[in-house]
């Protein structure tokens, strides 16, 4: 047991230090200030009125041509006071905007982002979500690979506030899902997405009717996108590996919080159908498993310098990784936070792979789960 736990893990090391590398490698396409695509950037929202004075402030301060660029928000039946919010911040925008309201039958994010594509009169569609905000440059870095053939671009999400320490942990948790993202678009096997920072073309979306065929799963609006794109275009898919082309936002303030995000995201893995998604996802449920059982028995049969050395060699290579993700949003990983989650990782992902199978979360006020 113990020489295939060492082989295990020495193959884990091997992957993750090629990892490294490969995320060394990724480049950002720079745009062409004279040649700027026209752009709509979409953006679905339900009892945001906490957050939406940032989102628009970050959308005046942005540097782009006026005539190439509009704002289309879609009011997912708001309890709020979010409408107020927009007519009193919508008038200072130098842009386009459009303030859209979902029927009464229709609710949901993708159905939102339906609604926006269909009103939008641009070429790219840029999605984004309402506690996000971004860099004044942040449309050209996005809208610049569709002038290489790109169908679909991703970039990088960040959290903002990092002060408390589970805040810190998960900037550093959710470090490593950005970094498999941006590797595996990259490689042309792409497994993940933000919807938070994704951008696309209003021709494809219209044609591959993705959502149509996937409305029964109420989240998913990036993944199945991706997907979809990825197997009509194949190896059209680029990352934006840049600070610029970054969004940025709140951690989940609280493990609640935390535990509703996580279980709506792991929701929709199931309904991918993608073998390359549910390899990674089985391997890596495996190797956790195996860790959080092999390293207590090393220690209790009195392996304590091997165990000890593995402990080391992978918090090592993970911090080389993970601080290589963080430093590209302008940020680092903190010490305590990292020791920590270096404790707790393996059996936070074993349990959340067991639990996203039948739990049912919140998400907008509203309930999910079971057999969604």
């Amino acid at each position: 047991m113990i020489y295939g736990f060492i082989g295990i893990t020495l193959v884990y090391l091997i992957a993750l230090s090629w990892a490294i590398l490969q995320w060394k490698s990724l480049n950002s396409i720079k745009p062409t200030e004279d040649n700027y695509k026209s752009v709509s950037i979409l953006i679905p929202f339900r009892n945001e009125a906490s957050n939406l004075d940032k989102l628009m402030k970050s959308i005046k301060e942005l540097a782009y041509p006026r005539e190439k660029l509009e704002v289309i928000l879609v009011d997912d039946h708001s309890t709020d006071d979010s409408s107020e919010v927009l007519k009193a911040t919508s008038e200072s925008i130098p842009f386009s905007v459009q303030v859209l309201n979902l029927p009464e039958t229709i609710y949901g994010k993708k159905e939102a982002i339906k609604s926006a594509v269909a009103a939008a009169s641009h070429e790219v569609m840029l999605c984004t979500d309402a506690d996000c905000i971004f860099n004044a440059d942040w449309v050209q870095h996005m809208q610049a690979p569709f002038h290489t053939g790109a169908h679909f671009v991703s970039a990088p999400v960040f959290f903002t506030n990092q002060m408390s320490l589970l805040a810190g942990m998960l900037q550093i948790e959710f470090s490593s899902l950005i970094g498999i993202g941006g590797i595996t678009i990259q490689r042309k096997k792409p497994v993940m997405s933000n919807g938070a920072n994704m951008a696309f073309l209003k021709v494809d979306f219209e044609q591959l009717n993705v959502y149509d065929e996937a409305a029964e799963v109420p989240t998913g609006d990036d993944v199945f996108l991706m997907n979809a794109i990825a197997l009509a275009y194949p190896g059209t898919l680029i990352f934006q590996k840049n600070q610029k082309a970054s969004v940025f936002t709140e951690a989940p303030k609280s493990l609640k919080d935390f535990f509703q995000q996580r279980i709506r995201w792991a929701s929709k893995w199931k309904k991918v159908g993608n073998g390359a998604n549910s390899g990674t996802a089985v391997a890596v449920f495996l190797f956790h498993l195996m860790w959080i059982t092999a390293i207590p028995y090393m220690f209790t049969e009195g392996y304590y310098v091997l165990a000890a050395s593995l402990l080391l060699s992978k918090a090592l290579v993970e911090f080389v990784y993970l601080q290589g993700v963080l430093q590209v949003g302008g940020l680092r990983a903190k010490f305590v936070p990292l020791v920590l989650l270096q404790l707790f990782y393996s059996f936070y992902v074993v349990f959340f792979a067991i639990v996203a199978n039948f739990a049912r979360y919140s998400w907008k006020e509203r309930r999910y789960g079971g057999n969604d």
